[in-house]
């Protein structure tokens, strides 16, 4: 471990900070990106997108940053307003989980290794969302 609070030596490699992408919808837009020593985090959302478009998206937005670590926040814009009972929840949601695996591959194309994040509930009753998450293709 060394201790940052001594002067390195000048011979001493120095690191390049790793660059962490927080990439998604709103909630990845607004997160509260760390400050820290070695680190340089940006936070890259489109409000309201839905994973399908974040996915075309992808490489367009992140690749110029050169990510070595991508946290992935998507999918609640395709779960608003989904019940058990909705006739197209299974469709809606196989093509979010499918767009989620399209930015995790582009991400690792790129070299970076990928944090996904939970969708939490939009609303506090989100019975219907557990409900359809049980159904996930796996």
């Amino acid at each position: 471990m060394v201790d940052e609070t001594e002067p390195q030596s000048l011979d001493a490699p120095i690191t390049p900070p790793r660059r962490v992408v927080f990439f998604g919808d709103s909630r990845a837009a607004w997160w509260d990106v760390p400050v820290l020593p070695r680190l340089r985090c940006v936070a890259v959302g489109v409000p309201g997108g839905a994973a399908e478009s974040l996915a075309r998206q992808f490489r367009t937005i992140i690749q110029p940053l050169r990510p070595d670590t991508v946290v992935v926040q998507m999918g609640v814009n395709d779960l608003a307003g989904l019940t058990a009972r909705s006739p197209d929840s299974a469709q809606r949601i196989a093509a979010a989980v499918d767009a989620i695996g399209v930015v995790v591959r582009q991400a690792h194309n790129l070299g970076a290794s990928v944090i996904l994040t939970t969708i939490f509930p939009r609303h506090a009753d989100h019975t219907a969302t557990l409900s359809c998450r049980r159904r996930l293709p796996r």
